[in-house]
């Protein structure tokens, strides 16, 4: 049995043991962390515009120039936690891993959006960046996005124009 299962099975036996007016010890734990840094308004909900992109370009070149976005964040202390890195999560492209996957609700196909730091090193879904050294005050993380065609869509001429819109969730990690 799974320990999910058992889980369930625990719950339902210990509450048939349990008759009204007993009380029942409930233990909760967490953490509080001290962040170094806020996060700039506005930048909690980053779009990021890549422009037009003909087919064509995309058969001959492969991928587009990275379009560069910042995470910036104010505000910082670090008389602790003296460096951050980005960690980036979605929808994973099945023929592109690493790469973020084209809505669904999108017409385009043969294409997803990657990600990259600014020095142009790819930054894979669910990989955790280079550390970045913290300074006092305001810091910038910045990076870049970029379509990429699918090598079976660039061999199949099979990429279909439309909408591009990908959705991904980052996560600081500071330490």
């Amino acid at each position: 049995m799974s320990a999910k299962g058992m889980m369930l099975l625990f719950i339902v036996v210990m509450s048939q043991g349990i008759s009204t007016g007993q009380a029942v010890k409930i233990t909760m734990h967490g953490k509080l962390v001290a962040e170094p840094c806020t996060l700039a308004p506005g930048d909690e909900k980053k779009e990021v515009f890549l422009g037009h992109i003909g087919p064509a370009f995309l058969y001959e070149n492969g991928r587009t120039a990275g379009t560069d976005f910042t995470l910036r964040l104010e505000n910082c202390d670090v008389s602790g936690l003296k460096a951050v890195t980005v960690t980036f999560s979605g929808t994973e492209d099945c023929e592109l891993p690493g790469h973020l996957a084209i809505n669904t609700t999108c017409t385009t196909r043969g294409v997803a959006i990657g990600l990259e730091t600014a020095q142009g090193k790819f930054l894979p879904l669910l990989t955790e960046s280079d550390s970045q050294i913290l300074v006092n005050g305001s810091n910038a993380i910045n990076l870049r996005a970029f379509v990429r065609a699918s090598p079976k869509a660039i061999i199949n001429h099979a990429i279909i124009p439309g909408a591009i819109n990908a959705t991904a969730t980052f996560v600081l990690n500071y330490s």
